[in-house]
């Protein structure tokens, strides 16, 4: 049977993963990634892997945001983010109905 600490270890090795795994494309998040894996695969105490797991879901939340940055143009925003579900974006006039 699985204690906390190998529980939140488990859960630390894949955020970690997930994380190295995100970072290849971004040389400035790459070390960083890696040695937080690292640590979450060394670490001893709970309070250290609690520590090591926020640092994780910092840099995945930031790499995340950069992700979603880097594939959406400047300006646009996701299909049906004005909250309609019709697939397109309301505020566009070039986008209104058609004529009958």
């Amino acid at each position: 049977m699985l204690d906390n600490n190998d529980v939140i270890r488990k859960d630390a090795i894949r955020l970690a993963t997930a994380v190295v795994n995100l970072s290849k494309n971004y040389n400035s998040f790459q070390a960083r990634a890696q040695r937080l894996g690292h640590k979450a695969l060394s670490a001893r105490q709970l309070g250290e892997l609690e520590h090591v797991c926020q640092q994780l879901r910092t840099v995945y939340r930031d790499l995340l945001e950069l992700e979603y940055y880097q594939t959406t143009p400047q300006g646009e925003r996701p299909i049906g983010s004005s909250g309609t579900d019709r697939g397109k974006d309301v505020d566009d006039p070039d986008l209104g109905e058609p004529e009958p």
